[in-house]
Formats: C-alpha cells, structure tokens, sequence
C-alpha cells in the first residue's frame, strides 16, 4: 500500500486535477496514520505481553509465563524489518522464553527454539550493539540444558559458542565467564572433570569482577564440580554453605534459597538434625525477603525437611528400640555367663575331686609298683649273686666288685632284664665288666675265657642289643644305670 501510495505521489501533479490531488494527499496521510497506529499496536502488545511473562514467572506460573513469551516473539516477527526495536525485541523473547521454559521442565521447546533461531543469536556476535542480550541467551540456554540434564546441548552449545567467539578480534574473556561456569557444571556431570577443572581458574580469575559472578556462584560451581570427584561430603557442604552466606550477604535471596534447597535435597542425610533446623530457619528468612520466590519450590523444601525428620524420628525410634533389645540381651547374656561359671565352677570342683582321687590311687600304684621293683630286683640279685658266687668262687674280688655295681645302681640289673631279656648270664657279666671299666684281656681272664672267645661273645651280644658300634653299645649300657 505505502508503495502504491508513493507512486501517486511521483505523479505529475500538473497533469491531476486539483481535487484529485487533495483526495489523494488525504488517502495517504490516512493510510500511513493507519500503518502507524498498526505498529504502535503490535509494539504495545508486544510489551504486554513481556510484561505479562515476566509477572506471570516471579509468581512461578512458568506455563502462562512461556506462553506470553510465545505470543510477544509472534509479535515481533509481524514488525517492520526496518523497525529499530525489532531485533532487541525479538532477543528479549527469545531470551525470556528460551529460559522460562526451560526452568519449567519444557526442555524439548527450549531446544527447538535455540536452534530454530541459533543464526539469528550469533549474527554478528562480536560487533552487535545486542552483544550482551545475544550472550545472555546462550549463558541461560546452557544452563537450563544442564539444569534438566540435557547436558550434551549444553556443551555443544557451549563449544560452538567458544568457537565463534575466537574469531572475534577484541572479545574479552570476561563475557564467557556465565557460559564457563554452567559448562563446567554440565562437564562434572558428566565425569569429564578434566574438562570441567580446566575452566575453573578462568572462573577464579573473574570471581568479584562482574555483578552476576561473585564468591558465592564461584563457591556453588565448585561444590557441583567437586561432587562428580573424590571429594568428602563435608568439603562440598563447607562450599554450598560458603554459597549461601555469601548470597545472604549479597541480598540475593533467591540463590540462598536454592542452595538450601539443594543442601536439603542431596545432602541431608549427611546433616546433623541441628544443621537441618538451621538451615529452614534460614530459608524462612531468606524466602520472607526474597520478592516473587516461588512458593511451590519453597513447600518442596519443607516436605523434604519433614521427610528427613520423619526419617530421622524413625531412626531414633529404631534405635531406642535396639537399645532396649541390647539391654534385654546383655541381661540374659549375663545370666547365661552366672550359669555357665556356676557350672564350671561346680565341675571344676568336681574335677578336682576325681583328680584328687586319681592323684592319691597314683600314689598307691607308684608305692606298690616300688615295692614290685624292690622285691623283683632283690629276686634278680639274690639269685644271680648265688649263681655268680657258686661258678666263681676263686675269684673274690670279682664278686666284690658286682656287689658294690649292684648297690650303687639297684635299677642295673632290673633294666637289663627288662629291656633284652634274651641275653645269656655271660652276656649279663659282659655288661657289668663293660660297664666297671675292664679291658677286654682282664674281662677275659676275670671269665675264664680265652680272648678270642671273650671277643666272640661281646659281638653276640651287640648284636643282640641292635649296637652299630662300640661306641653306640657304651651309651646302651650307660642308660641301663638310671
């Protein structure tokens, strides 16, 4: 139409009637009257409709919110492309639906909408006057893709994001500090704490440097990067602690509220009943000065709280329980040891009795065996002397010499005879010469034998006595003594 109308216009107006020309001069202030009311309607609803999405979000009403955000950006693309606020608006709806929705559990949206107008966002990144809103889109898309555990889009988003930013030639570092940090998340999340490390002095170098990247983010980035690690739970609590009190500080009461409710979720079983109440006491504080916290959230924390305390009061119940049942054993316990020591004690008694017993029929055994030996040793001897004094009575000092043998050893002849007893009298004799000391010439002489008769019969008897040598047969005959 405004092409139409800038035709007439061209016309030779000499060649149109004058009334024409004021018919015409007023059809074209109408009809651009008409095209601006138009775009001032479209702008009005656009801003409407931002607004209603932003009210809609602060009172967590994420559905109404990303559909406000959805009718604004349809908005937008029905303005002039040569409007001056098209492109900031479009941005500003891209970014507020892309992290709504996200934040709502409408991740797949968020993911169309990201690529759908992915060219749009990076169009002339480095030099936009737009730079800082384009670069807000990707920090909330990446976040939100880790968040809802799309963490695959959210390094490759970030990646790309790297990627294009390196061809600009005066891109600061500073701007890709939000990005870093959700990255880093989104890598520790997904056991690459490799990666996620390496962007860690990054994020400390900038820590205090911008308003949206203190301490406190510094200290919740590394409590998520170190809960995919090795580290204690209690290193990773001290940071989200160290979080919360430096949001507290900040005033930014929101953040202190989704670090508590993160300490309660996934940590509260490592929380004393103590720490629990304190940090509800804490959320209540922060939730009253925190405007358009959203309340759903806020009552999950609670239930979570009860159920751990629930949790807890049923543990402690538990363990009373134990408690009593412990004391009840260890008091059946301890009857059963009174028992058992009172029938030890009462069979030792009677053990001690039957040892007694035993000791004192020992006794008489040893007596009466003491008695046997004497008898049978003065048997052996009273019949071996006869013997020995009736085939050598020429030879007194011979049976002189037995007799003192016999005296001084009284077990010699008994444990001759009881330990060989196949030797002859002759072999005896050997024995008791061998033993006194005596040559084998005298021992011969002593017995009327010839020497080699003599040597004869001494090898009969080691033989007998099983002796290796002479050696061997002077130990065996030395042991016959005791």
């Amino acid at each position: 139409m405004l092409k139409k109308i800038k035709f007439y216009t061209t016309l030779n107006l000499k060649q149109v009637d004058k009334k024409i020309k004021i018919k015409l001069f007023f059809v074209s202030c109408f009809i651009l009257m008409v095209s601006q009311q138009k775009i001032y309607a479209q702008l009005d609803s656009v801003n409407t409709y931002l607004n209603s999405a932003k009210q809609a979000y602060k009172l967590g009403d994420y559905a109404a919110s990303t559909l406000d955000y959805e009718k604004a950006l349809g908005f937008v693309k029905n303005l002039s492309p040569n409007h001056q606020d098209r492109k900031l608006l479009k941005l500003k709806s891209l970014k507020g639906l892309i992290t709504v929705s996200g934040m709502g559990s409408a991740m797949d949206l968020t993911v169309v909408v990201f690529k759908n107008h992915k060219s749009f966002i990076f169009q002339n990144l480095c030099s936009s006057k737009h730079k800082a809103v384009k670069i807000g889109i990707i920090n909330n898309y990446i976040a939100v893709a880790y968040h809802n555990n799309y963490t695959d889009e959210a390094i490759k988003a970030y990646q790309e994001f790297i990627n294009y930013i390196e061809t600009c030639t005066d891109f600061r570092d500073v701007n890709k500090v939000q990005s870093s940090a959700n990255a880093a998340l989104a890598y520790a999340n997904q056991k690459n704490t490799k990666k996620a490390v390496e962007l860690l002095p990054l994020l400390s170098y900038y820590v205090d440097s911008l308003p949206n990247w203190t301490k406190a983010d510094y200290e919740k980035v590394l409590a998520n990067v170190k809960s995919e690690t090795n580290s204690s739970t209690d290193e990773i609590i001290n940071h989200y602690k160290n979080a919360a009190n430096g949001y507290k500080r900040s005033k930014k009461y929101r953040y202190e509220l989704n670090i508590y409710e993160t300490l309660l979720k996934d940590y509260g079983a490592s929380l004393s009943s103590k720490e629990l109440i304190t940090i509800v006491e804490k959320s209540k504080v922060a939730k009253k000065n925190a405007p358009y916290y959203h309340s759903e959230q806020y009552n999950k924390m609670m239930k979570q709280f009860g159920f751990l305390m629930l949790e807890r009061s049923a543990i402690k119940e538990e363990n009373q329980q134990l408690k009593n049942y412990s004391f009840i054993l260890a008091i059946m316990a301890l009857l059963i040891i009174i028992s058992l020591l009172f029938i030890t004690n009462k069979r030792n008694k009677e053990k001690k009795n039957i040892y007694k017993k035993l000791y004192s029929t020992e006794k008489q055994l040893k007596l009466q065996k003491e008695k046997l030996t004497q008898l049978k040793n003065n048997f052996v001897k009273q019949n071996y002397a006869v013997t020995l004094k009736r085939k050598k009575d020429t030879s007194k000092s011979f049976y002189d010499l037995y007799e003192s043998l016999i005296k001084d050893f009284p077990q010699l002849n008994f444990n001759i005879n009881n330990n060989y007893p196949n030797l002859t009298k002759k072999e005896i004799e050997i024995i008791y010469l061998s033993l006194l000391g005596i040559s084998n010439k005298e021992s011969a002489s002593l017995l009327s034998l010839t020497y080699g008769s003599y040597r004869v019969a001494k090898n009969r008897l080691l033989k007998k006595m099983n002796c290796k040598d002479k050696l061997h047969f002077e130990h065996l005959i030395k042991e016959l003594l005791t």
